[in-house]
C-alpha cells in the first residue's frame, strides 16, 4: 500500500493538489498515468469542501482514495500479502434470480478493513467516534457477486448462472455455508453459494443429535450441501471441466471464511482464492489465506473439498 500521507503532509506543510500530485507521482511509480485521471475526480466532488475542514481529514481522504484506487493494482501483484494484511467484508448483494448478477458494488479500506459490496454496506462502517472520518465508497468496475441461496429458497436448486463476464467476483462471507465454483470451458464460469439447512429441517431426532456433537453436525452438514451442489450442477446439460469446493462448516463456529475471484483486465483464466480470519472481530490476526486449486470434475471419484489452510 502507499506510505502514509501523514508522515509525508504535517500540519504545518501546505497541501495543495500540486503537492499531492506530486507525491503520487514520487511514492507511486507504478501509478502516474492514473494520477491526473483521479486526483480532480477526488477533489473536484461538490461534496468535498475541504477549505472548511481540518487538514488531517484532506489527508486521511486522500490516503484513502489512493488506498483503494490502487486495491487492483497491489491485488494483481501481491494477493496473498493483500490478503494476510487486510480483512475482507463482503456484504450481500440483491437475492436471485438470477444469483449471480454484475451489480454497482463499491469498495472501503479502512485501518485493516477492506469492505465489499453495496454503497450503504461500505458507509455502514464508518468511524462513529468520530463523524468527520468518513470512507468515502468508490465504484469497483466490472464486479460479479453471487449472493447466496438460502435454505429456503424456492430456486435454491436452479442451474447456476454461467458467465464469461468480470474482473473481481465477490459472495458474501460464509460462516458454515458451501460454495462451488465451476470452469465450464471456452472462458465460462459459474458460482453458486449454498446456506446449509437449521438443524430442525432434519427433523426432532436428528436436530438432537446434531446439537450434541459440532464436528459430527459439520461433517453431516457438509456431506448434504455436496448432495445440493450435485443437483445444481446437474441442473447444466453438460460436465464441467474442472472446479473448486469450499466448503465452511468446520469452521463456522468461530472463523469466516471469504472468497475473491480475480482475472487482470477481465480476460484469461479465473483465479481465486480464501481468507479466513475470527468471527465477531477484525482486530486479531488473518488465520489463513491462500489461493484455491482446481479439482478436475470427475462425479465417480467424488468431491474434493478446497484446503482452507486448516
Amino acid at each position: 500500500m502507499p506510505r502514509s500521507l501523514t508522515n509525508l503532509f504535517g500540519t504545518r506543510t501546505p497541501f495543495t493538489p500540486a503537492s499531492a500530485r506530486n507525491w503520487l507521482r514520487a511514492g507511486n511509480r507504478q501509478i502516474n498515468r492514473e494520477v491526473d485521471a483521479w486526483l480532480p475526480d477526488f477533489l473536484g466532488s461538490g461534496n468535498r469542501a475541504y477549505g472548511f475542514l481540518r487538514h488531517d481529514q484532506f489527508v486521511r481522504d486522500l490516503e484513502r482514495w489512493v488506498q483503494v484506487h490502487t486495491f487492483g493494482l497491489v491485488f494483481t501483484g501481491h494477493p496473498l500479502g493483500m490478503l494476510r494484511n487486510h480483512f475482507l467484508n463482503t456484504g450481500n448483494p440483491p437475492a436471485g434470480p438470477p444469483d449471480t448478477t454484475q451489480p454497482a458494488t463499491y469498495l472501503t479500506i479502512v485501518d485493516q478493513m477492506v469492505q465489499i459490496g453495496t454503497r450503504q454496506h461500505c458507509l455502514m462502517y464508518d468511524n462513529p467516534i468520530d463523524p468527520l472520518d468518513r470512507a468515502e465508497p468508490v465504484l469497483l468496475p466490472n464486479v460479479n457477486f453471487t449472493a447466496m441461496r438460502d435454505d429456503d429458497d424456492p430456486h435454491r436448486l436452479d442451474a447456476p448462472v454461467i458467465t464469461n463476464a468480470g474482473t473481481w467476483w465477490f459472495t458474501p462471507v460464509q460462516t458454515g455455508c458451501t460454495v462451488i465454483i465451476a470452469d465450464w470451458g471456452n472462458g465460462e464460469y459459474s458460482m453458486t453459494h449454498l446456506r446449509p439447512h437449521n438443524d430442525e429441517s432434519y427433523g426432532k431426532a436428528m436436530a438432537w443429535v446434531l446439537e450434541k456433537s459440532s464436528t459430527f453436525k459439520a461433517s453431516f452438514k457438509s456431506t448434504a450441501l455436496q448432495t445440493n451442489v450435485t443437483t445444481v450442477i446437474d441442473q447444466v446439460p453438460f460436465e464441467p471441466d474442472r472446479y473448486i469446493l469450499v466448503q465452511s462448516n468446520h469452521t463456522a463456529e468461530t472463523e469466516n471464511v471469504v472468497v475473491i475471484g480475480h482475472r487482470p483486465g477481465g480476460v484469461g483464466p479465473w483465479r481465486f482464492f480464501f481468507q479466513r480470519y475470527p468471527r465477531y472481530t477484525v482486530t486479531g490476526p488473518v488465520t489463513a489465506a491462500g489461493e484455491l486449486q482446481w479439482e478436475i470434475w470427475d462425479f465417480m471419484s467424488g468431491y474434493r473439498p478446497a484446503s482452507l489452510g486448516r
